[in-house]
This record gives C-alpha cells, structure tokens and sequence, in this order.
C-alpha cells in the first residue's frame, strides 16, 4: 500500500500560507525576494514556510495596511531578530501595562472613598470639594 508523503506539520505550503495570511503567492514571493522572510525548499523545489515566516508575514501585511514601507518594516522585524530583544521589550510592556492596571484600580477606590465621605477628586489636580 502506497503512503503518501506530507511535508512535516511544522512547515506549509505557498498555498497554505496564502490561506493563513490573504495575500497573493506574488506577494509571498516578493516578500521573500526582499528577504523579509525566509522558505526553505522540498524534495520537489517547492517552497516550505515554517510558523515564524507565516507570523512574520501577518505582521507584514499589518505594516503594510498600516501604511508602512518595506524599508520601515525591514527595521522593525529586525528588533525582533536580536537575541530575544523583542521578547524583552513585550515583557517590560506587560509589566507596565499590569503596573497601569493596579494604579488605575488604586484610583478608582480612593475616588469611590472620597465620593463615600461627599468629596470629589478633580482630574487635574487632586482637591477635596464638598459636595
């Protein structure tokens, strides 16, 4: 009985990444002219993409709705090519993001207090207001 033959789960084809992403197998191909994304060839020539060339492409074609131009998205895919710059950097904005959450959480109480007591807090610049 004949078995037949996959590519490994791990890498796609053209086709497939054209599913995953909306663009045009032109496109794809011009992307990877540019060196922006990187396939790797089969048995048969045929091109193969692993995962991290099909996200680089979403987020290509997000740039690229954007307004952005190649040379711009060259310099920002390239941050993430640093020995795990990018990942530092999403780290640190989490970080931030849930430090922003607990300081908004802080403000919301303290204003539900004040209100309690018949005060309220100006946006500006804090100050007791009798009610």
């Amino acid at each position: 009985m004949l078995r037949t033959l996959r590519a490994p789960d791990h890498l796609v084809s053209i086709g497939e990444v054209r599913r995953r992403t909306g663009m045009t197998n032109r496109a794809i191909r011009f992307y990877e002219d540019k060196r922006l994304v990187e396939s790797r060839r089969d048995s048969l020539g045929q091109r193969r993409y692993d995962r991290d060339a099909v996200a680089r492409l979403i987020y290509i074609g997000l740039a690229r709705q954007a307004g952005l131009q190649i040379t711009d998205i060259r310099q920002l895919l390239a941050i993430g090519d640093r020995d795990g710059e990018a990942q530092q950097a999403a780290r640190t904005q989490d970080l931030y993001r849930a430090r922003l959450a607990d300081l908004e959480a802080q403000r919301a109480a303290v204003e539900r207090s004040a209100q309690a007591l018949g005060f309220s807090l100006s946006p500006q610049r804090p100050q007791l207001v009798a009610l």
